[in-house]
């Protein structure tokens, strides 16, 4: 009873109080948020091709992201001047 009610509480905590921050929110998501978002999304595109290419999880394949999050600071810091 205790595993199901954590795995309830869980599930209520990612998803009621989210809808209402998603919904009650206004949306103007701009500048380096807005690459923020591009590149976490193509980040976990890639890492998904890859592990359904090789059939397998390898560090390859999730080392990728750090492209881009390297990529992101150095956006961060050009434009913090």
């Amino acid at each position: 009873m205790a595993v199901g009610n954590v795995a309830g509480a869980m599930v209520f905590q990612s998803t009621i109080p989210v809808s209402f921050g998603i919904v009650f929110t206004d949306w103007n998501i701009t500048g380096l948020a807005l690459v923020s978002g591009i590149f976490a999304i193509v980040s976990a595109f890639l890492v998904l091709i890859a592990s359904y290419i090789n059939r397998k999880y390898f560090a390859y394949g999730f080392s990728v992201g750090i492209v881009f999050f390297l990529t992101y600071i150095y956006l961060v810091l050009n434009n913090a001047h």
